[in-house]
């Protein structure tokens, strides 16, 4: 019996211990997603530039938008405990915005 009560203690044990490492890395993953995602558009911008398919009136335009979004990100993060989900959802919509604006322009034929 004793060691049925301590076989479900030591489970209960790494349970709790794994639900908090899961909710850790959970919550690691939504703040690096948003930055991963900044960096990943950051990169396409990049790429634009080098292969001639962005103007620079195109990369100033996309620039201000990116350096927007990185102050409000900044700005949310301030305001509490890291990004609330609603937050997280509002910057993912503005990202998603930006990444068409970035596609489009890559592929207007507009060439430097």
């Amino acid at each position: 019996m004793s060691k049925i009560v301590s076989l479900t203690l030591v489970l209960a044990v790494i349970g709790g211990v794994s639900l908090a490492t899961a909710e850790a890395n959970a919550r690691d993953y939504y703040n690096q997603g948003v930055n991963q995602r900044q960096q990943n558009q950051q990169q396409r911008i990049y790429a634009g530039v080098r292969s001639g398919a962005l103007t620079r009136s195109e990369v100033a335009r996309i620039q201000a938008k990116q350096s927007r979004l990185a102050y409000i990100e900044a700005q949310m993060r301030r305001s509490g405990n890291g990004l609330s989900s609603r937050e997280r959802a509002k910057l993912q919509r503005e990202q998603n915005q930006l990444s068409r604006e970035i596609r489009k322009q890559m592929r207007d034929n507009q060439h430097r």
